[in-house]
């Protein structure tokens, strides 16, 4: 008879026993209300529930609740309930990283954000056009073509492609390549003596 109230009490109310953790039930208890932010913040990240980062009063520290979950679901709508400009873009470029979906990135308004987001695609779906048609920038397309490069463990992306920019772009390249595919051969393409050394070490230890 005491189980059937319980659950009969749990129905009537509006977020249900059920929805409501251990931890949920801790943070609802505390009294500092910046404390509790940060406890049901945590709360929403570790169970993948948005609708617990809706408890939180201070803005700064909801927008980051929304972020953490996005990071790894990779749900474009959670970012609509981002409200700095800023951090906005974040989550929609986290969303892009988790869904391979270009498109996103082409929303984002911060120029750097986006290209950061086309950087991210494109090393997610081994697609080098993306380097080429949506980003501009001589050493932001560099730094693409090494992501892709070092994606597909392919050394001939860094030496066919980084044709343009600083000797260190194709360095750096040849040492993500080295360290991904495990092969310390690659580093020895370097020029700075110091990098080739850094990058033998990385590779082997890799």
């Amino acid at each position: 008879m005491k189980k059937i109230l319980i659950t009969t009490i749990c129905i009537l109310l509006l977020s249900g026993c059920g929805n409501k953790t251990n931890e949920f039930i801790k943070c609802d208890s505390i009294k500092d209300q910046n404390e509790k932010d940060w406890c049901f913040a945590k709360d929403a990240e570790k169970t993948l529930k948005p609708e617990h980062c809706n408890k939180v009063v201070d803005l700064d520290i909801k927008d980051s609740c929304f972020i953490a979950i996005t990071k790894h679901t990779g749900s474009i709508e959670l970012c609509n309930n981002v409200q700095d400009s800023t951090m906005l873009n974040n989550c929609r470029s986290f969303a892009t990283q988790r869904s391979e979906d270009k498109t996103i990135c082409e929303k984002i308004t911060d120029g750097e954000e986006r290209v950061f987001c086309y950087q991210g695609v494109a090393a997610e779906k081994k697609n080098l056009k993306i380097c080429e048609m949506d980003i501009f920038d001589d050493e932001s397309r560099n730094m693409c073509y090494s992501g892709v490069a070092e994606a597909t463990k392919d050394i001939n992306i860094c030496e066919e492609k980084i044709t343009i920019g600083s000797p260190s772009s194709k360095d750096f390249c040849y040492t993500l390549v080295a360290i991904s595919s495990k092969n310390s051969s690659y580093c020895e393409k370097i020029l700075d003596s110091n990098r080739k050394n850094k990058c033998i070490d990385h590779a082997k230890s890799k």
